[in-house]
């Protein structure tokens, strides 16, 4: 997969914050997405949100490439075949202890606990989403001190609530 090809291990994103899965690659690709429960974008698997039967969702659920990230990118968005998919959730823990993770891009609407916590490199947080609902319990927790988390500007004042005591250092910064 282009995952696969590049050497800082950086997730494949468009300029829309769109990730796509390679048609060739994927077997969940030929199957029913109502009776798949996952489904694997190059090194990253996300599992189908449903509601009354119905896919609403994904949520980004693993990395297989997680020990040796620098750079992640959680999208707005994945298209599988010709259906596009919201990114709604980082699962919990989806990226504890990452020791190399070192900075991050965000467009899903909710950051389940623990994912980043552990990331001791973690130093540079960059918010694309300007939905962002829910930071769960010690997301930022064992990060670099000097921690930033860039957030859209319209969204500074509320997004200091949303992300205040997730477990980041009191030197960490929240800024636009």
């Amino acid at each position: 997969s282009k995952d696969d090809e590049q050497p800082d291990s950086k997730l494949d994103e468009d300029d829309d914050n769109t990730q796509k899965s390679d048609d060739n690659n994927n077997d969940d690709n030929n199957k029913d997405t109502t009776e798949a429960k996952s489904v694997k974008v190059g090194s990253v698997t996300y599992k189908y949100i449903k509601s009354s039967n119905k896919i609403t969702g994904v949520e980004y659920a693993s990395n297989s490439k997680k020990a040796s990230l620098k750079t992640v990118s959680i999208p707005a968005t994945i298209k599988v075949g010709k259906t596009t998919y919201k990114v709604v959730k980082a699962s919990n823990s989806v990226f504890k202890n990452a020791k190399k993770l070192t900075t991050v891009t965000i467009g899903a609407k909710q950051i389940g606990k623990d994912v980043f916590n552990g990331c001791t490199k973690l130093k540079s947080v960059k918010v694309n989403s300007k939905v962002i609902t829910k930071v769960g319990a010690n997301t930022f927790k064992k990060t670099a001190s000097k921690l930033v988390i860039k957030v859209p500007s319209a969204k500074l004042s509320s997004y200091k609530k949303i992300f205040k005591g997730k477990g980041q250092s009191k030197k960490a910064v929240i800024k636009k």
